[in-house]
């Protein structure tokens, strides 16, 4: 009977091991789940836009802690700059899903210290939200 549950316990402890040992893999940016890692994050491009050759993006961060993005609202950014969104909730640690109005992105869940990026390449106004609080909603606008 110990035997029995010694090889059980080792039969669980290698397959949760095994998902943990899978290697980073670099994506094409489109379409990707966030992952458990901490350092990683996810980055969907929104199309692709002429800018100026001499126009450098930027980052734009949003963070998500207290149950409020905290971030300008409205954001106001240029085309093909990125807006990346950071779960801090740690006390308690609780998994956030973005949402958008417009469709641009399938629902991300992102747990601690997660992170997703999207980069805006079309100009407009675009309403993003984590239901069900309404102190994470934010409007980008894209210039």
């Amino acid at each position: 009977m110990k035997m029995k549950i010694i090889v059980i316990l080792l039969l669980v402890v290698t397959i949760a091991l095994a998902g943990c040992a899978e290697e980073d893999k670099k994506s094409n940016g489109a379409n990707v789940t966030p992952t458990s890692d901490n350092n990683e994050s996810v980055v969907e491009d929104g199309g692709s836009a002429a800018t100026p050759e001499d126009y450098e993006p930027m980052d734009y961060p949003i963070r998500l802690k207290n149950y409020k993005a905290i971030t300008a609202n409205p954001l106001e950014i240029n085309r093909t700059d990125t807006v990346t969104w950071i779960n801090q909730q740690n006390e308690p640690k609780r998994f956030f899903t973005i949402k958008n109005e417009e469709g641009m992105w399938d629902d991300v869940t992102l747990g601690y210290m997660q992170k997703f990026t999207y980069q805006f390449n079309e100009t407009g106004e675009y309403h993003t939200y984590i239901p069900p609080w309404s102190t994470m909603n934010v409007t980008i606008i894209v210039k």
